[in-house]
């Protein structure tokens, strides 16, 4: 089902990341390496704008993108417009963090504020539902997770490509094929620009795909959760291993008295990248934890729905010790 439309997005986007580059170069929309950068030369910059206009094409095309109702989908669409065009602008000419964040948390806001209803989170044998404040906090930290985590050639589109992918997999095991079609449009379209981030990336995707990524993944996960055909905790622990570095770091930084709003590169992936000498190689081993640890929890998560908080505590509890054991040693080391 689906996939002759999905194979069409794929190479209109690879055909659209090509034309991207070729416009981007004169224009000097690059990026230029500085003290954070784990690169070393000027790079095409904003190509996350190639999957971006995908979505929106396929959002007002396909009805199965819908999201609910006519005041709902229109929300939704101008806040990924206001979005884009305000990431896109950052990448160009540089923004102030003030007005990024005042505009991420006004999307996010508008958004929720029309949301039919929103997901009860289980929780052993009840269940809670979620409050308006943390869905607004959810898609904001969504957001920012991406952004943090797009340090490296690659990263941020397999994880996108991976919870996008496997969030669908799991809602046809559950028989809801419209939100699976429009997760797996994400997963086409920035498998499509992927293939121009591969080590040694001649794109990257920027604030313009990072901050989609975070936002439209995010809205989705309080969406298809609020149908019961996905446990909330299952997105949970798909986005594990972003969630895992990013905030163990963070909450490491502050602990140990760091000015943790600086840029830095001490998230672990960096290390590791740096330690390694290889971008291909930290990518890797972090889809393969995805796979073979996340992707299965994530899963066994819905299956058995009323463990699915448990299983939560199962998948993110070696995880975070992993990653406050080697960020510790590799520190040390550096």
């Amino acid at each position: 089902m689906y996939s002759f439309e999905l194979l069409l997005i794929l190479l209109v986007c690879i055909l659209a990341a090509f034309a991207y580059k070729h416009f981007a170069i004169p224009l000097r929309i690059v990026d230029i390496p500085n003290a954070r950068s784990m690169h070393t030369r000027p790079i095409v910059r904003g190509g996350g704008l190639v999957f971006v206009l995908s979505y929106i094409v396929c959002f007002v095309t396909f009805d199965e993108l819908s999201i609910g109702g006519s005041v709902e989908n229109s929300v939704f669409l101008i806040a990924v417009l206001i979005l884009s065009l305000v990431s896109f602008v950052d990448d160009i000419r540089g923004l102030l963090p003030v007005i990024r964040l005042v505009v991420h948390f006004g999307c996010a806001l508008s958004v929720v504020l029309v949301l039919r209803s929103l997901p009860e989170l289980p929780i052993f044998r009840s269940s809670v539902g979620l409050p308006i404040v943390a869905a607004i906090a959810a898609i904001v930290w969504s957001i920012n997770l991406f952004n943090f985590m797009d340090g490296i050639d690659l990263i941020a589109a397999c994880q996108g490509v991976f919870v996008s992918g496997g969030a669908a997999l799991i809602l046809l095991y559950s028989g809801e094929y419209q939100f699976a079609f429009a997760l797996s449009v994400i997963a086409v379209s920035v498998l499509a620009f992927g293939l121009f981030n591969i080590p040694p990336a001649s794109m990257f995707m920027g604030d313009v795909g990072s901050v989609f990524l975070g936002f439209v993944i995010s809205v989705l996960a309080i969406v298809t959760s609020a149908t019961d055909n996905i446990s909330p905790w299952s997105w949970l622990i798909l986005y594990g291993v972003f969630v895992v570095d990013a905030t163990t770091t963070l909450v490491m930084r502050v602990l140990s008295g760091q000015r943790f709003w600086k840029p830095h590169r001490t998230h672990l992936y960096q290390l590791l990248a740096l330690r390694l000498g290889s971008h291909v190689r930290v990518v890797a081993l972090y889809m393969f934890i995805n796979v073979l640890w996340f992707l299965p929890l994530a899963v066994l998560a819905t299956v058995r729905y009323d463990w699915s908080f448990t299983l939560v505590i199962v998948a993110y509890l070696p995880a975070v010790l992993a990653v406050v054991r080697y960020r510790r040693a590799l520190s040390e080391e550096g």
